[in-house]
């Protein structure tokens, strides 16, 4: 049978692990979020660039010239 004292020891080291795994878990939900703000960041930025494209290159091709080699 286990002691009491033996038992306080078993449940400070679980402790000690579990603190070290919520740091750990810690530090990568940080490193996530700063890589999802990057994402968001670039595709703003793509979105801004979508919008300033001329709008006459979604048109029928029908209207345009035929390419020089015909």
């Amino acid at each position: 049978m286990t002691t009491s004292e033996d038992r306080l020891i078993e449940l400070e080291t679980r402790l000690a692990f579990q603190d070290d795994t919520i740091e750990d878990l810690s530090q990568t939900v940080a490193q996530q979020q700063k890589k999802i703000d990057d994402l968001t960041r670039m595709v703003k930025i793509i979105n801004k660039q979508m919008t300033a494209l001329p709008q006459g290159l979604s048109e029928d091709s029908a209207n345009e010239p035929p390419p020089p080699h015909y």
